[in-house]
């Protein structure tokens, strides 16, 4: 909350080249929470600032790396 009210009068830019350019980034961390669960993040973004980014702790136990990227 105090990162909020500090910066609620900031701009926020969001810019594009091309709105027929859209970048996707997508990666995932192995067993990093307590219950050895992975976790899964992304964002989309023209270029300038993000249109949309989500992360999240995954649902199921994975039993290596390259599953947590999958799941």
């Amino acid at each position: 909350m105090t990162w909020m009210k500090q910066t609620k009068d900031n701009t926020r830019v969001v810019g594009a080249k091309s709105v027929h350019e859209i970048y996707t980034l997508i990666d995932a961390a192995f067993a990093v929470h307590m219950d050895m669960r992975s976790h899964t993040g992304g964002l989309m973004s023209f270029i300038r600032g993000m249109i949309h980014c989500r992360s999240s702790k995954q649902k199921l136990n994975t039993k290596s790396s390259t599953d947590a990227g999958r799941s």
